[in-house]
C-alpha cells in the first residue's frame, strides 16, 4: 500500500519516515526505508536517528544505521549524554564513537550534573 502510494506522486515519505522513527516503529522504518531505496527517495536518515535516540528506541536505531545507513552520531550522542540517558550512550560507545566524540558528551554530560554518564565515559 504504502509503495502504491509513493510510486502515484506521494511526497512525505521523509515525513512519515522521521515520525515513525521518533515513534520506534522499526518495521515501518525499515519499510520506508526500501521504499525510498527503490523509488530513489532522499530521507534523512541521520535526522531519524536523532529522533529514535532521544526517545530511547533502540531497535529503530539499530535498523537506522544497519540498513538506513546512518553515521551521524555526534548530536544525539552529545543530547543523550546531557539528558543522562545512559541505555542511548551506552549503544553509541559499542558503535565505535570516535574519541573526539566521546570527549564532546563526557562534557556534555558534566556541564549537566550526569555523573553516571560522565563516570561511564571516562577512560
Amino acid at each position: 500500500m504504502l509503495g502504491m502510494l509513493v510510486e502515484g506522486g506521494a511526497d512525505n515519505v521523509n515525513q512519515c519516515f522521521l515520525e515513525a522513527s521518533r515513534f520506534g516503529s522499526t518495521e515501518l522504518v525499515r519499510i520506508l526505508l526500501q521504499i525510498a531505496q527503490r523509488n530513489s527517495l532522499d530521507v534523512d536518515v541521520d535526522l531519524a536517528l536523532g529522533f529514535a535516540s532521544h526517545y530511547c528506541k533502540i531497535g529503530t536505531m539499530d535498523c537506522l544505521v544497519e540498513e538506513g545507513n546512518a553515521a551521524a552520531f555526534l548530536g544525539p550522542l552529545m543530547r543523550a549524554a546531557e539528558r543522562g540517558c545512559m541505555q542511548v550512550v551506552q549503544w553509541f560507545v559499542d558503535r565505535g564513537c570516535r574519541d573526539m566524540e566521546l570527549c564532546l558528551a563526557l562534557t556534555a554530560a558534566t556541564s549537566s550534573s550526569q555523573v553516571g554518564v560522565a563516570g561511564y565515559l571516562l577512560p
